[in-house]
């Protein structure tokens, strides 16, 4: 059973500016003038994932259910566009100040592409015209990551008419290391759970004792007794707490599942986190135990791998 894949879950804190309402970009009139602000963004990363992987998502806050434009006159060239510095290890990506750290900024029109973004607007699609939902903030490692901080910053700026008529501004970015980063040898684990003979099983919700399995999910953590929270999360379906489909194929096994559970043989209760370091452990094991458990009342011999992940929030 393959085991353990990192990610980060985060907030959004962005500042956003428009500029002010019924004012001209060419043969376009503005509209509702968007100032949103937020408090400072913090993100608590492990510095130790890969290039390219994400770091954390964030939404802008005010655009939708506005109207930027109330309307034009003709046809409008609209584009967006970042000033930051465009990242050599990442493509789509802009370095925000903070080594090693990298943003994919959605685009303000069309919130399913990213900046840079270019398209001719007819005055229909523009009499009115408000954004339909907030644009996305991909935070992504570009490179070796430092934790720092950085001021006030202006991402991007969207154009109509080759005019600026709205900005997007990051109003502080603070990069830390993860007060809990999981242990070298827990980060991916394979756990052999054997092969249990049909006769083990002898009804559905039975298990095969042969394929019992013990391990630990192991945490190194810092001195600093900030909390972190720990969820788990199935690769593809679960029927229910603790149970992981196995993974479709010709050879595949069918009529059972892996079933995970905890120290005490409680169900792990899947996307539910649970919060560890409180008191400034430096080592925090999570025992779990794994076996076959039969769900059909016909069992199919063949291949029955099954995979969770391991994900590790910091507020």
């Amino acid at each position: 059973m393959n085991l353990l894949k990192n990610n980060i879950k985060l907030k959004a804190l962005l500042l956003l500016s428009a500029f002010p309402s019924l004012s001209y970009a060419g043969s376009c009139v503005l509209g509702t003038s968007v100032k949103a602000t937020s408090g400072a963004l913090s993100i608590a990363v492990d510095p130790r994932v890969a290039i390219g992987d994400v770091l954390g998502y964030r939404y802008s806050k005010g655009y939708s259910g506005t109207t930027l434009v109330v309307g034009c006159t003709g046809s409008s060239p609209y584009r967006s566009a970042s000033i930051l510095t465009a990242s050599t290890t990442v493509t789509g990506a802009y370095e925000t100040g903070i080594a090693g750290v990298g943003v994919i900024i959605g685009d303000l029109y069309n919130t399913a592409m990213t900046v840079p973004y270019t398209l001719s607007l007819g005055p229909n699609a523009l009499t009115p015209w408000g954004p339909s939902g907030e644009v996305r903030l991909t935070y992504v490692k570009t490179g070796p990551i430092t934790p720092g901080t950085m001021g006030s910053k202006l991402y991007a700026n969207y154009y109509l008419n080759n005019s600026v008529f709205s900005t997007l501004t990051v109003s502080s970015l603070t990069i830390l290391q993860k007060s809990c980063l999981v242990d070298v040898n827990s980060q991916y684990q394979t756990i052999n759970m054997g092969s249990p003979s049909r006769s083990e099983f002898n009804g559905v919700g039975s298990t095969a004792a042969s394929s019992e399995r013990n391990f630990n999910v192991v945490m190194q953590c810092e001195a600093d007794n900030i909390p972190v929270q720990v969820s788990f999360d199935p690769v593809g379906t679960s029927s229910g707490n603790g149970m992981i489909a196995i993974d479709s194929g010709t050879d595949a096994a069918s009529g059972v599942a892996v079933e995970v559970m905890d120290a005490n043989r409680n169900p792990l209760v899947f996307s539910k986190a649970t919060t560890y370091h409180n008191a400034a452990e430096k080592t925090i094991t999570i025992p779990l135990i794994a076996h076959y458990k039969q769900t059909a009342s016909t069992i199919t011999p063949g291949a029955a791998n099954a995979a969770m992940t391991f994900t590790i929030s910091q507020n």
